[in-house]
């Protein structure tokens, strides 16, 4: 996966020092057979009416390479779910140091994030309704994961607030917790094909609001996207019809 258009700075940019891009994932889960077949059965039947033998059927593979390289159906979605994540935070992150500061940042990864959505519709509808309809509270507990990590990023505002303390305890986590609903609202609903780029700048305003205030906040209402293209990789079996 790269970033289409856009140089990353060398400089330290919205992350700072401590801000450390990932590695993205190894195996890439669009390009592993098991994992692509995995989220595709999720998707059209529900992750209860799926086992191993139809994982591996859709993937063109045996049953024994399947249980070569996971236990079972679960092992393999929580396995599968933890590398889209990393790939996930590998696009948010090159995103974010783009930025200068971290409105910027939290601009381009809100954008990065809305094709990153526009690209894998199926696998968003698996995190927001299909791992939610699973009876494994460790898969619901690893659809939590997509949001704290999204809290943690609009978190780094706190640093940047005028008066830090005055910021509510739990800002990030109401931004990120609107952002969720409206999302798994939507998908629960069936507009999968609905575009998640149109809700970006009021998204934004929420998330700007508590930290560095309403006149800040409103500059999101009607700023460019900005320069580049974050397109990830396309994984046609993955696509919406």
């Amino acid at each position: 996966m790269a970033l289409i258009g856009t140089k990353l700075p060398t400089r330290a940019g919205a992350g700072g020092a401590g801000i450390r891009i990932p590695d993205p994932p190894d195996p890439d889960p669009f390009a592993d057979p098991l994992s692509v077949a995995l989220l595709d059965l999720i998707f059209e039947r529900g992750y209860e009416a799926i086992d191993e033998q139809a994982i591996a059927r859709r993937a063109d593979t045996s049953l024994e390479e399947f249980y070569r390289r996971f236990t079972d159906r679960r092992d393999c979605t929580v396995k599968t779910m933890e590398l889209c994540v990393r790939d996930f935070e590998w696009l948010v992150e090159s995103s974010y140091m783009t930025g200068v500061d971290w409105q910027e940042g939290l601009r381009a990864c809100a954008w990065a994030a809305a094709d990153y959505v526009d690209e894998h519709r199926q696998l968003v509808w698996v995190l927001t309704v299909g791992l939610l309809q699973a009876k494994s509270e460790m898969l619901r507990v690893m659809r939590e994961e997509w949001l704290m990590y999204g809290a943690r990023i609009i978190e780094r505002g706190r640093a940047a607030a005028p008066d830090p303390d005055m910021v509510p305890a739990g800002a990030a986590l109401n931004a990120m917790g609107s952002i969720a609903q409206l999302l798994t609202h939507r998908m629960q609903k069936g507009e999968i094909n609905s575009s998640p780029h149109e809700a970006v700048p009021q998204l934004l305003y929420l998330s700007v609001r508590p930290y560095l205030g309403e006149e800040a906040a409103r500059q999101e209402l009607h700023a460019p996207r900005p320069p580049g293209s974050f397109i990830t990789r396309r994984t046609p079996r993955l696509q919406a019809a």
